[in-house]
């Protein structure tokens, strides 16, 4: 069998040497220019806001983290591009980034922005994060908005007795800031039992001995805070001495 026919051309044998290479040669040409032809353009994208999140203590020097992910071919060691932020439509932020491993097809880059913005007022803020890429078809993906919110802590406020020495009365909470989500009782100081009321204002009736009370303020996500306890007593603990 000859050569030709091991690789069964569509020719025939009285086909001239000459044709037959220039077959050839135009299908080595296909063959190679076909890679060229399903190349795919290289296209970065910010996915996923790490830092800051939405809390009560949020400081002047806040760090900003976010994902970037690589929908292209790898990109190289060395390559350089952009990142930047804003907040509330402020100016931007940018810094140059250069790569130091290559950035594989479908894998991430975590990266922290040098700049800190001050959220350490209460507030909202509205954080824009990006990525720029030269020649990056696709810039609709380039950056992604969210929310931060700096909560404002709660504030406990003051409970104090209408009457502080009766066997049946209430005590109103006044000066606090946020939601009350219940009221303690304590004869020891130390051990509380929890009464369910959300309102400012807690009954109480046939007091046994001196009852401290105090009202449990919150503001989520903060961590609740308890009022200064006050201190009810019982009308019969004073009764010796007028009698």
């Amino acid at each position: 069998m000859s050569y030709l026919e091991s690789i069964h051309l569509p020719v025939r044998r009285t086909a001239s040497m000459s044709t037959l290479l220039t077959l050839l040669w135009s299908m080595a040409l296909g063959i190679c220019a076909w890679p060229a032809r399903e190349a795919v353009a290289q296209d970065l994208q910010v996915t996923v806001l790490q830092s800051p999140v939405s809390g009560c203590t949020l400081s002047n020097q806040e760090v900003i983290r976010f994902v970037i992910y690589n929908h292209g071919p790898t990109l190289a060691g060395g390559s350089v591009f952009s990142v930047n932020y804003r907040i509330n439509g402020g100016p931007l932020q940018e810094e140059g980034l250069m790569i130091g491993n290559p950035l594989r097809a479908n894998s991430i880059l975590t990266y922290t922005m040098m700049a800190r913005p001050d959220l350490s007022a209460p507030g909202d803020y509205e954080l824009d994060v990006g990525v720029v890429l030269p020649a990056d078809p696709n810039p609709f993906n380039n950056t992604l908005s969210g929310m931060v919110r700096h909560v404002e802590m709660p504030v406990p406020g003051t409970v104090m007795p209408v009457i502080p020495v009766a066997d049946s009365g209430e005590l109103l909470l006044s000066g606090e800031w946020g939601d009350v989500t219940s009221w303690q009782q304590s004869t020891d100081g130390h051990r509380w039992r929890t009464l369910a009321n959300t309102t400012s204002m807690q009954f109480y009736d046939r007091l046994a001995e001196p009852t401290q009370f105090r009202a449990v303020v919150a503001r989520p996500p903060c961590a609740e805070v308890m009022s200064t306890p006050a201190t009810v007593f019982p009308v019969h603990l004073f009764r010796g001495d007028f009698e």
